[in-house]
C-alpha cells in the first residue's frame, strides 16, 4: 500500500510540473506564453503562422491555436479573433520565415516586426473586398466580393504586393455610396460601377497616373474621358467639362436625377451605355462633334422621347435607343448609311425620317408595333435580317428602286401590309422574310419570270410562310411560290 501511495504521489507531482511549464513562456515566465495573444485573465492563445496572409474572412490564413495541434482558420469577430487575437499583432521577422509564433501578446510586448498590414473592416480597407492575383503572381486586382459597405475603400498594397486593377463590373453593390481609389490602380475595367444605384461620390488619390477626381466624377488623367458619374449623384445641374471628348461605358448608367442633357461641343463619342436605363431621361441634344454612339448608349430610356442626333454620325450602332418606350418619332441625320438595331422595341415609335443615303439596315426597327409608313430612299441596296419584323403596324411601303436583298424574317409578322412590289434589282430574299404577313393579298417583281428563277426561286426559300400568298406576278407573267 505504502508503494501504490507513492507511486500515486510521484505521478501527480509530474502532473504540476508538466501545467506549470505548459504555461511558461521561452523566458520561463508563467503567462508569457511564446507570442499569444492576450484572451484576458492570465490565459493565452500561441499562433504559429505557417501562412502570413490576410483575406476576406479570417486574419491569417492558416494557425495552430491554443491545445489545437491542427491548423485552423480563426473567424473574426469585431476587431479580434474568436481566439483572442488581436489585430494590432503581428509576427516577428522570422516568425514568418521558420513558421514559429507571434511576438508579445496583449498590445504589451516590445517586438521590432514589421507593423501589420491593413486589415479588412479596419475604416482604412473595407471588408469583403476579393483580391486576385494577375500578371504572374506580381501585383493584384480587385472585386466586390461579399462587400456591402456604404464607403467602399479599395488598399493600395495587399499582401504586400499593388493593387493595380480594380473589375469595375463587378462592384455591384447596391449599398455603395463612395468609393475611393489609390494611387497604384491604372484599370478600372469597361464597364464601371453599372448597378451600383447609390453611387455618390468617387475620390482618387493625387498621385494616381491614370485616374483623376473633380466634384466626386471619376475622370481620366488627361480630362478628354468621363468615365463615371455616380448614378446617385444629383444630376439637375450637370455641366460637362469642355475638355471632355468621350462620354464613357456606363458614365451616367441608372442615374436617378438626369432628366435631360446637351452633349457639350468638343464631344466626339458617347461608348456603350452611357445612358443605360437613365429611366427619368426625357431629351438629349448633341452636337455634330459627336462622330461615333456605340451600342445601347441610350438604350432602356423609357421616358426618353426628344432626341436630336448628330450630323456627323454615320453609323448608328445595336440597341442604341432599345425600348425606348416613349419615343414617338426620330429624324435620321443624311450623313448616316448604315443603322444596326438601334431602335428595337421603341413601341411608341410611329414617325421616321430616314437619311436621304443609308444604304444598309439590319433589325433596325424591330418590334415598332405603332409605325405605320416609312419612306425608303433609293440608296437603300440592303434590307437586312428583322429590320421591320414584328411592325404589326406598318401598311404602306415602297421599296426602293436599286433594292438588292432582302434578308431573313426582314417583315416577319408585318399583318397589316397588303402589297409589295419588288424591284428589277433584288437578287435575293432570305427565309420567312414576310412570314406571317396575314394581310398580304399581292406581291409583284419588276423582272421575268427567267429572272425570278435565276437570282430569287433558284434557292426554293419559304419567303412567304403563313401567308395567302401563291404567286409572284412578274413583268412577263406569273410564277408560284408555294
Amino acid at each position: 500500500m505504502k508503494k501504490l501511495i507513492k507511486i500515486i504521489s510521484l505521478i501527480l507531482s509530474l502532473c504540476v510540473f508538466s501545467t506549470l511549464f505548459a504555461c511558461m513562456g521561452p523566458g520561463g515566465d508563467v503567462g508569457s506564453a511564446g507570442g499569444g495573444a492576450g484572451n484576458g485573465d492570465g490565459e493565452h492563445t500561441t499562433h504559429t503562422y505557417v501562412i502570413v496572409k490576410y483575406d476576406n474572412e479570417f486574419h491569417w490564413k492558416e494557425c495552430s491555436c491554443g491545445e489545437q495541434d491542427d491548423f485552423k482558420l480563426h473567424d473574426i469577430i469585431g476587431d479580434s479573433c474568436e481566439c483572442g487575437f488581436s489585430f494590432s499583432q503581428t509576427p516577428d521577422e522570422d516568425d514568418k520565415d521558420d513558421g514559429g509564433s507571434s511576438s508579445g501578446g496583449g498590445g504589451s510586448g516590445d517586438s521590432d516586426g514589421p507593423s501589420a498590414p491593413p486589415v479588412q473592416g479596419d475604416g482604412t480597407v473595407s471588408f469583403g473586398l476579393d483580391f486576385s492575383l494577375e500578371k504572374n503572381g506580381t501585383e493584384y486586382s480587385v472585386a466586390e466580393g461579399s462587400c456591402n459597405d456604404r464607403n467602399v475603400i479599395i488598399p493600395a498594397t495587399y499582401n504586400g504586393l499593388p493593387v493595380t486593377r480594380i473589375w469595375g463590373d463587378n462592384f455591384n453593390t447596391t449599398t455603395m455610396v463612395s468609393i475611393t481609389i489609390p494611387e497604384t490602380v491604372v484599370e478600372i475595367g469597361n464597364s464601371p460601377f453599372p448597378i451600383a444605384k447609390n453611387l455618390v461620390n468617387i475620390e482618387v488619390a493625387e498621385n494616381n497616373p491614370m485616374f483623376k477626381s473633380v466634384d466626386g466624377v471619376l475622370y481620366s488623367k488627361d480630362g478628354k474621358t468621363l468615365i463615371k458619374y455616380g448614378a446617385g449623384k444629383d444630376a439637375s445641374n450637370l455641366e460637362i467639362p469642355k475638355e471632355v471628348t468621350t462620354i464613357g461605358s456606363y458614365a451616367f448608367c441608372r442615374s436617378k436625377s438626369l432628366r435631360s442633357i446637351e452633349i457639350p461641343n468638343g464631344v466626339e463619342k458617347i461608348d456603350s451605355f452611357a445612358f443605360y436605363m437613365c429611366e427619368f431621361l426625357k431629351s438629349v441634344k448633341m452636337p455634330d462633334t459627336v462622330k461615333e454612339l456605340v451600342g445601347g448608349a441610350f438604350s432602356d430610356c423609357v421616358a426618353l422621347s426628344e432626341v436630336n442626333l448628330s450630323n456627323g454620325l454615320v453609323e448608328l450602332s445595336e440597341k442604341l435607343f432599345n425600348k425606348c418606350e416613349s419615343l414617338t418619332k426620330i429624324e435620321i441625320p443624311d450623313s448616316v448609311k448604315y443603322i444596326h438595331g438601334s431602335f428595337r422595341n421603341c413601341t411608341a415609335l410611329e414617325e421616321v425620317k430616314l437619311s436621304n443615303n443609308v444604304e444598309w439596315m439590319s433589325g433596325t426597327f424591330f418590334n415598332c408595333k405603332k409605325l405605320k409608313t416609312i419612306s425608303l430612299p433609293n440608296t437603300l441596296t440592303n434590307i437586312s435580317y428583322e429590320t421591320f419584323s414584328g411592325c404589326e403596324s406598318l401598311q404602306g411601303i415602297t421599296l426602293p428602286d436599286n433594292l438588292m436583298d432582302i434578308g431573313s424574317s426582314a417583315f416577319a409578322g408585318c399583318k397589316s401590309l397588303t402589297k409589295l412590289h419588288f424591284p428589277a434589282t433584288l437578287t435575293g430574299i432570305g427565309y420567312n422574310a414576310f412570314d406571317g404577313c396575314t394581310g398580304l393579298t399581292e406581291v409583284t417583281y419588276g423582272g421575268s419570270t427567267g429572272d425570278w428563277g435565276v437570282y430569287i426561286g433558284f434557292f426554293n426559300r419559304e419567303f412567304f410562310q403563313n401567308t395567302s400568298i401563291t404567286k409572284v406576278i412578274c413583268s412577263d407573267g406569273s410564277v408560284n411560290v408555294k
